[in-house]
This record gives structure tokens, C-alpha cells and sequence, in this order.
């Protein structure tokens, strides 16, 4: 173990004993009618921390094997200030998928986070991230359907920028896919491909969402002409609702 490694193992020790993670909520717009579909919930360490960057906090959890409990403290702030807010409509929470199949992960523990916070279930998108490989897909469809069963919808986040995702989405069967915002590139030809597997498929409808101001614009114009709900979450200098509850 290197030297910065040891610090940052003894910074992620503080953070999850104090509980110092801090949430802000992203803005999700329809593009049906230009209004706040739901909110997603950022988690960041302390902003004098070598880990406030979600990345460093996600490695060095898991350098430490620490994931899960990262997992459901970020979990736990994320609805006590979404509930504290008293924010409307959807919270998209994400998620590791291997934190779900882990043998000592506590389930129902986020039905308890959400039934002090008075929220209910069928407002929560559980949002798994495509930067982590699944290596179980028969026990993943049991996790999610699990979740299903309580009220819960499920999102795959970022299609395309990691691991899999087109067998990830056909195995899971989301009822959202959020495509990976980064390279004009690869976006649009997976917009197009999405929008072709949601006829195919027979899906009732297609959320997609873009991060940066032109893919959300051009991804806007084109997803209208198919797919006349799409989704599109707002950049940072868009709008950023934080303690206060300013849009």
C-alpha cells in the first residue's frame, strides 16, 4: 500500500464515521414539457478532502473493501435530505451493482431510510452504474426484482461507457436507460440504437438523458421526432438545488 493510499484510507475511516458526505440533487427534465421530471442525487466527500471527488471516494471505498457501507451511508443522506427538502416528483439513487449481490449487504434498510424521510417507494429510481462489471446476471435479476416488488423502478446509468450494457439492459429490463453523455461519437449512434431496441422490444417508453448542453439540445431535437417523453438531466451551470432549494 502506497503512502497516499494509507491517507486515503485514514480520510475514508473519518468520513464514514462522521458521516461526511454532503448531496446535492441534479434536476432530470422531461422533454415532453420542458418540466422537473425527478432529481438525482450526487454524493461528495468534504470539499477539503482528497476524496470530495465522487471518483476518489468510490476507489478508495473499494481499495478498502468498504463499497457497500459508502453504498447505504450515501443512500441514507441522500433521502434524509431529499425528504428534508421537501423536493417533488422522482429520486434517482445510484447504485454498484456488486454492492447489491454482496452476502452481507442489508437490504430493506433503504425502505427504513424512506419511511422516516416519508417518502414513498414508488418515487425512487434505483439507478445502476455501467462503470462496474455484473458477473451474476440470474442473481441481478433477483436483486432488482426484489426491489420491483417493493414499489421501486429501476434506471441502467451511463449505457455504453462501461461494461456490457446492451446485455445488461436486455437482461435487466430497466425502465430507464440513461446513455453515456461524453463523446458526441458514440452518443447519438446509441440514441439511435436505443430508440430501435425500445420498438423491437415493445418498451412502453425510452427515458434517455444527456449531461452536457449540446447533447441535451441536439438529443432533444432528435428523441422528440420518436420518442416524445425522452429525458434529459441539467449541467452544473444549468441549475443545482443544495440546501437552500433554489431553481
Amino acid at each position: 500500500m502506497t503512502n497516499e493510499e494509507f491517507k486515503q484510507g485514514q480520510s475514508l475511516d473519518e468520513i464514514l464515521a462522521s458521516g461526511a458526505i454532503s448531496t446535492l440533487f441534479q434536476p432530470i427534465v422531461s422533454l415532453k414539457n420542458n418540466t422537473i421530471y425527478g432529481y438525482e442525487a450526487l454524493s461528495r466527500g468534504p470539499s477539503d478532502s482528497p476524496l470530495h471527488s465522487p471518483i476518489n471516494l468510490l476507489d478508495a471505498a473499494s481499495r478498502h473493501g468498504r463499497t457497500a457501507e459508502l453504498d447505504l451511508l450515501c443512500r441514507e443522506l441522500a433521502i434524509q435530505q431529499f425528504g428534508r427538502l421537501n423536493l417533488p416528483h422522482k429520486l434517482f439513487l445510484d447504485t454498484i451493482p456488486a454492492v447489491l449481490l454482496q452476502a452481507d449487504y442489508q437490504h430493506g434498510l433503504t425502505l427504513k431510510f424512506l419511511e422516516k424521510a416519508n417518502i414513498p417507494p414508488n418515487r425512487v429510481v434505483i439507478e445502476l452504474t455501467e462503470q462496474y462489471p455484473i458477473e451474476d446476471y440470474p442473481l441481478m435479476r433477483e436483486a432488482t426484482e426484489h426491489y420491483r416488488s417493493m414499489g421501486f423502478t429501476i434506471a441502467l446509468d451511463d449505457l455504453g461507457a462501461g461494461y456490457a450494457g446492451l446485455r445488461t439492459w436486455s437482461e435487466l429490463k430497466p425502465d430507464f436507460v440513461k446513455l453515456d453523455r461524453h463523446d458526441n461519437t458514440r452518443f447519438f449512434p446509441l440514441l439511435s440504437l436505443s430508440i430501435g431496441m425500445v420498438k423491437l422490444r415493445d418498451f412502453p417508453i425510452l427515458k434517455t438523458e444527456a449531461e452536457l448542453s449540446s447533447h441535451a439540445t441536439a438529443a432533444k431535437s432528435r428523441a422528440k421526432k420518436i420518442v416524445g417523453n425522452s429525458l434529459y438531466r441539467l449541467t452544473q451551470a444549468d441549475c443545482r438545488v443544495t440546501q437552500d432549494h433554489e431553481l
